[in-house]
């Protein structure tokens, strides 16, 4: 029986397995990605089983609100050598002090 809760199968439709034999799921990979990329990820990756064009288009919202968050963030910052705090404050939603 599908567990729709903790394993639902658009999330666990995935033919890579890890190396203990478990199915790669979705969160496998966005628990360590920020909360815009993420759920872009999770959409792209369930679209085809679940929402179809709806899941393309919200993956598409959540990258876009990636890029402009990104582009407003980095004329925050000088230097090259600060891209890490870019990429803290897209992960974080904290700018460094």
């Amino acid at each position: 029986m599908e567990d729709k809760i903790n394993h639902p199968k658009h999330y666990n439709n995935s033919p890579s397995h890890c190396t203990c034999g478990r199915r790669i799921e979705c969160i496998d990979i966005t628990r360590h990605m920020g909360f815009n990329l993420g759920n872009a990820v999770k959409y792209i990756w369930r679209y085809a089983d679940k929402n179809g064009l709806e899941d393309l288009k919200k993956a598409a919202w959540y990258l876009n609100d990636l890029i402009e968050l990104r582009e407003s963030i980095t004329g925050m910052f000088k230097s090259d050598s600060d891209k890490v705090k870019v990429d803290e404050v897209i992960v974080t939603g904290c700018i460094p002090i």
